[in-house]
């Protein structure tokens, strides 16, 4: 998923964050995913269903290749949701992470000060470089590194059918 030009990006962050998100639904329907989009945002960016109808719903978080090095696995102000899925990007490493809510909770830490404290966060990637100069992956998180989606796939075909409620919301397509 790298991208070619370093020039300014235009419509900021918010418009990475969409081009993020629409390429890993792609990634997800070339896979044989079906992909459902909610027309609101409420912190589920699609629910995805996988061979026999099971329903699993979906966030995408990513971080610019633009971030500071340390931070380029931080993953901030997330809200986490019981049943959901997070897929998590880092455009600097070029690398995807694929957690459950229950295995992102366990790894995240509050913040404590700042525009984000007492909100939830994830570092799996960052503090150090490689040998290379790159930030190096945390090996809290190299267990989660998706290199293909088949996780997400296993999940789906044991998960939970129709009408399923995620954070107090029905979750259907």
């Amino acid at each position: 998923m790298e991208r070619e030009t370093d020039g300014p990006r235009p419509g900021g962050p918010a418009a990475f964050g969409k081009a993020v998100e629409l390429r890993l639904l792609s990634r997800l329907l070339e896979e044989g995913f079906e992909v459902y989009v909610p027309l609101v945002d409420e912190g589920v960016d699609a629910v995805v269903r996988w061979g026999d109808g099971a329903f699993l719903p979906l966030q995408i978080k990513a971080t610019s290749r633009r971030a500071r090095p340390e931070d380029a696995g931080l993953f901030a102000a997330i809200r986490f949701r019981a049943g959901c899925w997070y897929l998590l990007y880092a455009e600097a490493l070029d690398t995807l992470w694929l957690l459950s809510a229950e295995e992102l909770e366990a790894l995240a830490s509050r913040s404590r000060r700042g525009r984000g404290a007492g909100q939830r966060h994830v570092q799996l990637a960052g503090y150090r470089r490689d040998a290379e100069g790159r930030p190096r992956l945390l090996e809290r998180g190299r267990a989660y590194v998706a290199h293909d989606l088949s996780r997400l796939r296993e999940a789906s075909a044991g998960a939970w059918g129709h009408g399923r409620r995620c954070h107090g919301k029905e979750v259907r397509p």
